[in-house]
């Protein structure tokens, strides 16, 4: 995978931290802030997904308003898939 030089602004206390997490763990500073992107992003992709289906299934209250509400979920999937 390719590997891309930044610049970044971060508080002073953020990158101390990191640079002991970092010592402690045996791994560049770059390494433990590219692991922490990761997870940040792993986080709020994962944090959309939940999002969108608390959307669509959140509110209903039984079986039948949730299986109604995936059905027409899906239907407008295909419709628009078409």
């Amino acid at each position: 995978m390719p590997q891309f030089k930044t610049a970044i602004s971060i508080d002073e206390s953020v990158y101390e931290a990191m640079d002991d997490v970092a010592g402690r763990l045996s791994i560049s500073r770059s390494r433990a802030f590219e692991l922490a992107a990761r997870q940040f992003v792993k986080r709020y992709r994962e944090e959309l997904v939940t999002a969108k289906l608390n959307k669509v299934y959140g509110d209903k209250k039984d079986k039948d308003d949730f299986v109604e509400a995936m059905f027409e979920y899906q239907t407008d999937i295909m419709e628009n898939f078409e």
